[in-house]
């Protein structure tokens, strides 16, 4: 045998080595994964202004990411420059769950010159954990005619200004502590944990003798509880701006103008930090797509009457006793402003994850008909992978997965003296 040959052949065997060492068993079905960054316009450098319209895209050169808007498959998440009409537009991008998990998301977004005189950028976010209001007054009356002193009575304030019992508020947990009432709210004990117990307090303490001798003792009291480390999603880990208050603040981004009195147009990006990079958690932190079905998480207030579609974590409507509380941001919003802070247009994005390579290729393949982003179940059975090892189709949690671990449905029955604790499974609990 010849050098030539032998070296041919040395080089077809290492190869074929390479080859079925380093494709995976999804890749070895065939299965072609859709070209990397699909957006309405590609190849613009952030920063460079593009004319023809106010569009998002997402820049990836590791991974695939499909964009579509809510006007169907292969519709651009595009605004045409000359629109006229005002309009609100639904975009959704499309990741595999194990890319989401490792690759920062970079979305980039474009105002056309002329079109927008400030742009406006709010991120996505929820709340990580059951936040809620401690009562506003608390009456405590003690019998100390004796060496041990007890407790005759303890009344508190909820939300519609009545006093109840202490043992009937259910914000309130271990009230006669010597450290004071402790709130339902606050699991700063906890590993990960943060008090999410907001206001203040009047406590009053009455003092018995059983003699004729009443003292009272009056202090004014903080909760703790503290807004932004309560909070989830990519404001913990890409976002800084906040307001006195502890909210996440939206980003104003003013438009340069030009000389004949029109504006130059902007062209930014919105970098969202992986959970590879930050919180190592097992939640999706920046996926917020939820999933719309027909149950759709409708959910009564455990006392306002109120009701919402969106997951608990990102609308709670109220806390267990009544007090209403401040909705999160379901997506990442861009808004185009004129002079007068009138919305010429909007884009809402939504970021879902796949669970399978196999449903997210049917998906792309099939231009949106074949739709199943949440499989669940063990690969090799209930999804189309060869798995040898057992594992789940669905690895990440992401908002749908919450519903669907809490049984499918949203309890609302504030009677059940687990009522904190069944409403405290509705949040994500991630250790940030």
């Amino acid at each position: 045998m010849n050098k030539l040959v032998l070296f041919c052949l040395r080089t077809f065997l290492l190869i074929t080595i390479i080859f079925n060492v380093g494709c995976s068993e999804e890749e070895t079905t065939g299965a072609v994964l859709p070209s990397i960054g699909i957006g309405p316009i590609t190849g613009i450098p952030v920063g460079q202004v593009e004319g023809t319209g106010f569009w998002i895209t997402v820049t990836s050169d590791q991974h695939t990411i499909l964009v579509n808007s809510d006007d169907g498959f292969g519709t651009n998440c595009f605004i045409d420059a000359t629109e006229t009409s005002n309009k609100l537009m639904k975009c959704f991008i499309d990741v595999l769950e194990g890319d989401l998990y490792v690759y920062d998301i970079k979305i980039q977004y474009n105002a056309p010159p002329n079109l927008c005189d400030h742009v406006m950028l709010t991120p996505a976010w929820h709340w990580n954990q059951s936040i809620g209001r401690g009562p506003s007054s608390i009456v405590v009356n003690v019998d100390t005619s004796s060496s041990n002193p007890v407790v005759t009575s303890c009344t508190s304030r909820i939300a519609d200004g009545s006093t109840v019992a202490c043992s009937a508020n259910p914000e309130l947990i271990d009230v006669l502590n010597p450290e004071g009432p402790k709130c339902v709210y606050d699991k700063s004990t906890l590993v990960g944990g943060k008090n999410c117990c907001l206001g203040i307090y009047g406590q009053t303490i009455i003092n018995d003798d059983g003699a004729g001798g009443i003292t009272t003792n009056f202090n004014l009291k903080d909760w703790g509880g503290d807004i932004t480390s309560c909070l989830g999603g990519p404001v913990k880990t890409s976002w800084d701006i906040f307001t006195a208050d502890g909210y996440p603040a939206t980003l104003v981004l003013p438009v340069k103008k030009t000389a004949n009195g029109g504006t130059a147009g902007l062209n930014e990006e919105l970098t969202l930090k992986s959970n590879a990079s930050t919180t190592r958690t097992f939640f999706s932190h920046y996926a917020n797509f939820y999933e719309m079905t027909s149950s759709p998480h409708n959910h009564d207030g455990y006392v306002s009457a109120t009701t919402s579609d969106k997951p608990y974590a990102v609308d709670p409507i109220d806390d267990l006793d009544g007090s209403l509380i401040r909705s999160g941001n379901d997506s990442y919003t861009i808004t185009c402003l004129d002079n007068a802070w009138e919305i010429r247009h909007q884009i809402k994005a939504y970021i879902r994850e796949w669970n399978t390579v196999a449903d997210f290729i049917a998906y792309s393949d099939s231009d949106g008909v074949v739709y199943n982003p949440h499989k669940q179940g063990v690969e090799g059975t209930d999804c189309d992978y060869d798995g040898i090892f057992g594992d789940s189709c669905n690895d990440l949690i992401d908002f749908t997965d919450i519903l669907t671990n809490v049984g499918g449905t949203y309890t609302t029955d504030n009677l059940d003296p687990d009522a904190a604790t069944i409403r405290d499974s509705y949040f994500p609990n991630v250790v940030y």
